[in-house]
């Protein structure tokens, strides 16, 4: 689980699933709000995730 803060996390999964990148966003409750589930799998696939999520920072 991821939480984004003050930026959008509904911004991050569009640019995310533009680089055709699944993720969850749980905004049902206040405290999840802003946060993306992330499961990762490979080494490969985790790498791919952080440098698409530095692209969209």
């Amino acid at each position: 689980l991821v939480n984004f803060g003050d930026m959008s996390a509904i911004q991050v999964q569009r640019s995310l699933e533009a680089r055709k990148i699944l993720v969850r966003h749980l905004g049902g409750t206040p405290e999840t709000q802003n946060s993306l589930r992330i499961t990762i799998g490979t080494k490969e696939e985790m790498k791919r995730l952080v440098r698409a999520i530095a692209e969209c920072l």
